[in-house]
């Protein structure tokens, strides 16, 4: 965001974009909110199962992210079910 919209935001708030309908949105100002991993929960080490001709042709899209996250099965892994 520009800084002159920054500057419009009060402490603990942030801009975000909200849809508000089909195709359109709205600049919103929400409480901030993060998502912060816990210290204490175990790490869950997963080896990297994506075959090489997606990882060679994958860019830094969304649609690269969900190969990546299919072929790994972390939405099984998170979820403790076949998924």
């Amino acid at each position: 965001m520009p800084a002159r919209i920054l500057a419009t935001q009060l402490d603990g708030h942030e801009w975000i974009i909200d849809g508000v309908g089909r195709s359109q949105y709205a600049f919103r100002l929400s409480k901030v909110s993060r998502i912060i991993p816990n210290p204490s929960l175990v790490t869950i080490k997963i080896p990297d199962a994506t075959p090489e001709i997606i990882t060679a042709y994958a860019l830094s899209d969304e649609q690269a992210l969900l190969a990546k996250v299919r072929y790994n099965r972390l939405i099984d892994v998170f979820l403790g079910i076949a998924a």
